[in-house]
């Protein structure tokens, strides 16, 4: 598997090392930027421009806006140093996957929807990520056995709005889920509280949430869950899909931040606003191409 692997040496630098299977593609380089800036860059692609296009629909102008942000932010992170690397992917007849190797700064990088000045590389390449500490030393190599309990929970917040969607998620992944691992719900509605929430969670090896998000956390039956809720847990899932929407506030990355603090190893979850019939369309594509 390829990897990307993009950390933080200090405020003023980055380390970019690409290990790939064909070894005249891989490189390392450092990339001279202020951290900060990165960030604000990001923030303004996911928050802002993203955003403002979810909710406008089909729209040519703010299509090309993002376009441009992604493009500048591809070359400020230097990306075409790798340019010869992407047209190896784009000429791939299966979707090539990369897995990112991020520490909490580069995290807030979006990867998948930076472009190339001809696409986005979402539309060539299926991405995975690993958050890591950069001043210590893990393990990348996580495999989730099978026959594992597999948690689904669904529209805690009894929302009318995203209700059908969310039911018909649940059993489309059901399909897909239960021949391989110890399917357990799903749990629905408001009888997942804040106590059987924490319950779930600390007895699961895997977990899907689909409902919706809060200002500080996953919206539960006139209340929520939150980064302090996570605190709860004796412990957390391994893996975590969490198909609601997300931003990058500090509470948001407080939130994601406090599951991996846990020691949950691989967390999905949406950067910004989700339709609740793309976020369906989405989990079911995600579970019958990797299961």
């Amino acid at each position: 598997m390829d990897t990307l692997q993009l950390i933080k040496i200090n405020d003023d630098q980055l380390l970019a090392t690409l290990s790939s299977d064909l070894d005249i593609f891989s490189k390392t380089f450092k990339l001279n930027l202020k951290i900060d800036s990165i960030k604000n860059s990001s923030r303004k692609i996911t928050y802002d421009i993203l955003n403002n296009y979810i909710k406008s629909g089909p729209n040519k102008k703010e299509l090309d806006h993002l376009k441009t942000e992604a493009y500048e932010l591809f070359n400020i992170l230097s990306f075409f140093e790798l340019e010869q690397y992407f047209i190896k992917l784009k000429k791939s007849k299966i979707p090539p996957h990369l897995h990112l190797i991020l520490d909490s700064d580069t995290n807030l990088i979006p990867f998948e929807i930076l472009h190339d000045g001809k696409d986005f590389l979402s539309d060539y390449i299926i991405f995975s990520r690993v958050l890591i500490d950069s001043k210590k030393s893990f393990n990348f190599e996580f495999n989730i056995e099978q026959s594992q309990k597999f948690y689904l929970v669904g529209n805690p917040s009894e929302s009318e709005d995203i209700n059908e969607d969310v039911m018909n998620e649940l059993s489309s992944i059901s399909e897909y889920i239960s021949p391989i691992f110890n399917l357990r719900g799903p749990f629905r509605h408001r009888n997942v509280d804040k106590v059987e929430l924490i319950r779930l969670i600390g007895s699961s090896s895997l977990l899907h949430y689909s409902g919706h998000y809060t200002n500080d956390g996953w919206s539960l039956y006139n209340d929520s869950f939150s980064a302090n809720d996570i605190k709860k847990c004796s412990r957390t899932p391994n893996f975590l899909f969490s198909n609601s929407c997300g931003n990058y506030n500090d509470s948001f990355i407080e939130f994601i931040n406090s599951f991996l603090h846990k020691g949950t190893k691989t967390i999905i979850s949406s950067l910004g606003s989700l339709p609740s019939e793309k976020a369906v369309e989405f989990s079911s594509i995600f579970y019958n191409f990797f299961l």
